[in-house]
């Protein structure tokens, strides 16, 4: 037994020495930090123990104004040994830095933006959050597939990487770049003060590279759509098909993806070499025309190819099927007699199907209406006739004569999932055939029946300069041809300033800056109008000429849970200031203390925000 006990005393010691694991902290600044934070992980000789719970749990190191951990009040010149701490989440680096080491594995809000750095590190895959302006930079890095939010002005950055499909909000230098690398549905601003306009930047090719940025090599891009007069172009009234599978094969790999909601899709495979495209079988009354197209790729390719939808039946011009609807709100009263008096609102809607034979001989015509039994249910028909097959609805007519119309309505209910009936597909497509041909028309009516527009937001912002931002959103647009801005002094009386033209389909977000304001307080609206020339109104939003500042503070900026606001204009005591979300959406309402006060965000979503006031903007960025 004696002789094993100086073997065990060696591996005892050997397993004691393995749980601390030391390195230098070459910054003296840094040292200094981490001896008064976290005295218990260094040793006496200043080394820092890696494994040190303190070190270990630490998750976020913000601003001074957030009252947590920060690195105010020490002039950190170099963050070497910041990659051990490895539960960071949040990191507000110190000013002046001219380097980055490694970053943590797990970060996902990087504000280093206000020093010296000429070159950033390797991303981690988890960053959501990335603000690097104001320094040296010449170039990015990879961006990761999580990135949200990137802010890249005032520095030496003419071109920029790959672009993750996650991406949805971008500050840069519009002088400096001048095209994207890829197709975005994020939202790209060029950098002039809060808040950014918001822009337009085209896809980089040979001709509008003038940075002679890299190119991603090979892309291949289109729409898939409903070609109803069969010319295989998108035409205005004709629909986008959303849910496409489109493939592509070559050098011994298989693509796939599936269009979005206005019917896009987009390949960029990694070589060259010969590429053929196709897309699934959409319907035994439809081919995809190209229904197969081979491309030979080859350095810096860049190909558009839209898939056209064709109706198979042989008797174009004889059939037709058109359709409208909406959904409304039910409120009953279970009990009449309680008080105070409770209601209960349920959504109900009703489609009218109407059906024409345009040709010279008598149909059996064949009604089927596809619809989303995941979403709504169906009720009953003004048509006995009518059966559900569970996902469409099929009438089986006879005798339609040459000239005639026909119609019916259908009526649905949302389903016990759905609580509001602007969010779900009413009905995807409708088809009329007959057994010696026809033709068929699909109508798109993704959301409120066939309404054809929903605006789920307008916004107008004073900027620094007396213009206003108007921007506004809507969902599921169908059959909407334009936006016209009116402007007004009084509230009253409304003249035209700018006519802007409506995408027609999809979700989609618009802006339009205006001339000098002299007014003090400026209205706007906006007129929407359809394609048959109908219109409506939007409600009314002002601004206020800003002749001063916002006469508010807020910190931290960048923020996470909690924001803090300084009033330091006693105009503004009680009076209302909002916190607008990047897409113009007024997310809360704050009434403003003659003071400080501290507001609770921790339940808004991290991204690009900004704080109104009756006299200017000011810009937060949230990063939980």
């Amino acid at each position: 037994m004696k002789k094993n006990l100086p073997s065990l005393l060696i591996a005892i010691f050997f397993i004691v020495s393995a749980k601390a694991q030391y390195v230098n902290i070459p910054d003296p600044e840094f040292k200094r930090f981490l001896q008064n934070k976290y005295p218990s992980c260094l040793d006496n000789n200043g080394m820092l123990d890696t494994t040190c719970a303190d070190i270990l749990a630490l998750t976020s190191i913000t601003d001074a104004a957030t009252g947590g951990v920060s690195f105010s009040n020490y002039s950190i010149l170099n963050l070497d040994g910041i990659q051990y701490f490895k539960s960071l989440k949040n990191l507000y680096c110190p000013r002046g830095l001219t380097s980055l080491p490694t970053l943590p594995e797990n970060l996902e809000w990087l504000d280093c933006s206000n020093s010296l750095l000429t070159i950033l590190p390797k991303l981690p895959q988890s960053l959501k959050v990335l603000n690097c302006s104001n320094n040296n930079l010449n170039s990015l890095p990879s961006l990761g597939d999580s990135l949200q939010h990137l802010e890249c002005y005032n520095n030496n950055i003419y071109c920029l990487p790959a672009l993750p499909g996650s991406i949805n909000a971008i500050v840069l230098d519009s002088s400096k770049i001048h095209c994207i690398p890829d197709t975005t549905s994020g939202r790209v601003f060029n950098y002039n003060g809060y808040p950014s306009n918001d822009i337009h930047l085209p896809v980089c090719n040979t001709a509008n590279n003038v940075n002679n940025c890299p190119l991603i090599p090979f892309a291949i891009s289109g729409s898939v759509f409903y070609d109803n007069n069969n010319n295989e172009i998108i035409d205005s009234a004709e629909p986008y098909k959303a849910n496409c599978k489109v493939f592509l094969s070559g050098n011994s790999k298989i693509y796939s993806t599936t269009t979005n909601q206005n019917g896009f899709y987009i390949f960029m495979p990694e070589t060259a070499g010969s590429y053929t495209l196709t897309e699934d079988t959409i319907s035994q009354l439809y081919t995809g025309v190209p229904a197969i197209d081979t491309f030979n790729l080859t350095t810096d390719t860049s190909i558009t190819q839209n898939i056209a939808l064709q109706s198979t039946l042989k008797n174009k011009d004889s059939l037709a099927i058109t359709g409208q609807g909406l959904f409304i709100t039910e409120t009953s009263y279970p009990d009449p007699q309680s008080f105070p008096l409770v209601g209960i609102d349920t959504y109900s809607g009703s489609m009218g199907i109407q059906y024409y034979n345009n040709g010279s001989v008598s149909v059996n015509p064949a009604i089927t209406v596809y619809y989303d039994s995941t979403k709504i249910k169906y009720r009953n028909s003004s048509n006995t006739s009518v059966i559900n097959t569970g996902k469409s609805l099929l009438l089986m007519d006879t005798n339609l004569l040459p000239g005639e119309s026909r119609s019916f309505t259908l009526f649905f209910a949302d389903t016990t999932t759905i609580n509001n009936p602007d969010s779900f597909s009413f009905v995807t497509n409708a088809t009329i055939t007959t057994v010696n041909g026809g033709t068929l028309t699909a109508f798109m009516t993704e959301a409120l029946g066939l309404l054809p527009l929903n605006l789920t937001a307008f916004n107008a912002v004073s900027k620094a300069d007396n213009t206003a931002l108007l921007f506004w959103s809507t969902v599921n647009e169908i059959n909407a041809k334009s936006f016209v801005v009116e402007q007004s002094n009084d509230g009253l009386h409304f003249t035209d300033i700018a006519s802007i033209k409506a995408r027609g389909t999809g979700n989609n977000q618009y802006s339009f800056t205006t001339d000098k304001l002299n007014a003090i307080i400026t209205y706007f609206r906006l007129r929407m109008i359809d394609n048959d020339g109908k219109y409506t109104y939007s409600t009314i939003v002002k601004t206020t000429n800003n002749t001063t500042n916002t006469a508010i503070e807020v910190s931290p900026n960048p923020a996470t849970n909690k924001v803090t606001i300084r009033n330091i204009n006693t105009a503004l005591f009680n009076t209302s200031a909002k916190i607008v979300n990047s897409l113009g959406v007024i997310v809360k309402n704050v009434l403003l203390k003659q003071s400080t006060q501290t507001i609770d965000i921790s339940n808004l979503p991290s991204g690009l925000y900004f704080i109104q006031t009756e006299n200017g903007i000011q810009k937060i960025i949230i990063a939980h």
